[in-house]
């Protein structure tokens, strides 16, 4: 099974899980280079999860838009924001709203698990409030922080992929989060009773593409470049629009993001300290993290071609 996602700047294909698992897999073996080749087969592993959710997902759907193109769910609205998805999220919430028999909310305080790797993987988690940050330990024990979400997201639909299917990573509550836990079952038939699965289906196709960009990433820039590409993830993601920035009020700690770039927590440090230095992100009195976008992109495009050795003699000339 597979469908076709028809972006403005790439297209590829979605592919059945064992397709996908292969070709993930594949290339995890033959890209040279990384700083952090456990982070790589991480996002690889979760790449390849995500795939499984969608095809899990499709098998509902007609033959004839299997075959179709589907509209890319990152096309962008107004202010950079997945308009497919961003419908999906809103309508999904006031399905959730709607309490029935086999739904409930849990309380979830700072640090507590929702479920560890190797769980049975029996439902589905909608977050009312907080957040959620989803990790793996690779080999040799090193965490690997693969995503965080926030307020309507789903998360935990590898229970989509069949039965007797365990948790691939572990969930923990960044701050007191309020979840709704929903079995799989019921989940899908919230679904199809709301006509939101086409816009399940977009929202795993842009979960996936995040991932796909992640892989790239840890392949082809070095870290600080993937650091400023984060930030951007988060502010877009996590943040709240200020004139020319975006406040980011969750507390993200440099470890936290040390386990989403794949490099060390002096690196992120460091890194960080030349963001600010360079006036591309502020740190307020609230501890909120102010994110320059617009600057911070044009920081990323002028160091790209950059060797690393020379970047401080850039940093000292450049002023935004």
């Amino acid at each position: 099974m597979a469908a076709l996602l028809d972006c403005p700047n790439f297209s590829f294909r979605y592919v059945s899980h064992s397709e996908s698992r292969h070709a993930s897999l594949l290339s995890v073996g033959e890209l040279p280079g990384v700083e952090d080749g456990s982070a790589l087969i991480a996002n690889a592993k979760s790449y390849s999860v995500e795939s499984r959710a969608i095809d899990s997902a499709m098998k509902g759907f007609p033959r004839s838009l299997l075959k179709a193109k589907v509209p890319c769910a990152l096309r962008a609205g107004p202010e950079g924001l997945p308009t497919q998805v961003d419908s999906f999220k809103d309508r999904l919430r006031e399905s959730m709203s709607r309490e029935t028999r086999d739904t409930h909310n849990v309380l979830f305080h700072r640090q507590t698990s929702v479920y560890r790797t190797g769980d049975p993987a029996d439902g589905v988690y909608f977050i009312e409030t907080g957040l959620i940050k989803l990790s793996v330990l690779a080999p040799g024990g090193k965490e690997c922080l693969l995503a965080i979400h926030a307020p309507g997201d789903v998360f935990g639909e590898l229970c989509l992929a069949g039965e007797h299917v365990v948790r691939r990573e572990t969930a923990t509550a960044m701050e007191d989060t309020t979840l709704k836990a929903i079995p799989c079952p019921e989940f899908l038939a919230r679904l199809n009773q709301d006509a939101l699965l086409e816009g399940f289906v977009h929202y795993l196709a842009e979960r996936v593409t995040s991932q796909q960009e992640m892989i790239a990433h840890l392949v082809t820039v070095d870290g600080e470049h993937r650091l400023g590409e984060t930030l951007l993830m988060l502010g877009k993601r996590l943040g709240k629009p200020d004139p020319h920035s975006r406040r980011i009020a969750a507390r993200i700690s440099h470890e936290e993001l040390s386990q989403m770039v794949g490099t060390t927590r002096p690196r992120i440090t460091e890194f960080m300290n030349r963001l600010r230095t360079l006036g591309l992100i502020k740190v307020t009195a609230e501890h909120h993290l102010i994110v320059k976008e617009k600057k911070l992109r044009t920081h990323l495009e002028g160091i790209s071609s950059i060797p690393p050795r020379r970047r401080s003699l850039f940093s000292r000339s450049v002023q935004y």
